[in-house]
């Protein structure tokens, strides 16, 4: 998995990245897919999915009793799930 964030300062100012990806080094010709791998990838990938629901499911939960609220939302919790530390999220969670 590879996942880029951008964040800008001031977004009319700034131009958004350019990225690419280039292999460097290595035989270059991947392994054949076996079954095992393929099942090793999809398990991996549920897993992935499975973890991320739950993990919103639990915030959306505790974000109910700051109803019509506009809290701060913890940063330390957003850091261990990949957030940005210059970023400070609220959450407004309505009718």
């Amino acid at each position: 998995m590879f996942i880029v964030r951008q964040t800008f300062a001031l977004r009319e100012k700034e131009l958004p990245a350019r990225l690419t990806i280039e292999r460097r080094g290595g035989s270059g010709v991947p392994a054949p897919l076996t079954p095992a791998s393929l099942e090793a990838g999809l398990q991996s990938a549920g897993l992935l999915v499975a973890g991320a629901s739950a993990m919103f499911a639990k915030w959306a939960h505790g974000f109910q009793a700051h109803t019509n609220e506009l809290p701060l939302f913890d940063q330390e919790r957003s850091n261990r799930a990949g957030g940005d530390p210059n970023i400070r999220c609220a959450l407004l969670v309505g009718l």
